[in-house]
């Protein structure tokens, strides 16, 4: 009688065995997501663009900029201002794009740097590059009141980071401005740029330091 209940309880411990075995060698896979937020107008694009996503799943972010911004840099999960950027997904992520508009992404100043007798004689034009990419700048001069141009300055590529400084004499100026205090903050500095299809003017007036 104990011989032929061992004979069938034998089978049912070896199937629980190996019913164990095969549930310890192949785990239930995690799944993680990925949240989005913005600074400023514009989108984040994922590809694959799923809900979920495996342990280690490569996937490609874009940021994507509204019209009259620009993408600066990622924030929260990842960093950096690489654009497209890729990453692996380890754990649930959350990223932050942040996006400017160009006037806020480019640092542009007019500023005198010497007065004598309440007449300004030198003006500092200084301009920085905040955006990840370069610029490319198709005109760059200083009007006045009346929007006439006193300056021309050469036009080219704005690089990432690149800060461009140069002082003007009064003599580089038009002979029609008289540079007095007063006069010298009608000035305007202008740039004319074009980024990726998009065509912006900036502009600064002039202060005294």
């Amino acid at each position: 009688m104990v011989r032929s209940t061992l004979i069938i309880i034998a089978p049912l411990i070896t199937a629980l065995l190996i019913g164990c075995n095969t549930n310890s060698s192949s785990p239930k896979e995690n799944l993680y997501n990925i949240s989005i937020n913005t600074v400023g107008k514009g989108t984040v694009s994922k590809s694959p663009d799923k809900k979920n996503y495996n342990h280690n799943e490569e996937v490609k972010l874009k940021a994507n900029a509204n019209d009259g911004y620009v993408f600066i840099k990622w924030k929260g999960g990842i960093s950096g201002n690489n654009n497209p950027k890729t990453i692996h997904v380890i754990e649930n992520t959350s990223v932050k794009a942040t996006f400017k508009t160009y006037k806020d992404a480019i640092d542009f100043n007019l500023r005198s740097t010497e007065i004598e007798n309440h007449k300004v004689q030198k003006a500092n034009l200084s301009i920085t590059n905040n955006i990840p990419h370069p610029v490319d700048v198709e005109k760059l001069f200083i009007e006045d009141a009346e929007n006439h141009k006193v300056v021309r300055l050469n036009s080219g590529s704005l690089l990432t980071g690149e800060y461009k400084s140069k002082y003007y004499p009064i003599e580089e100026y038009s002979q029609v401005l008289p540079l007095k205090k007063e006069d010298f903050k009608k000035l305007t500095a202008v740039i004319k740029l074009k980024d990726r299809g998009q065509k912006i003017i900036l502009k600064a007036k002039a202060t005294i330091q």
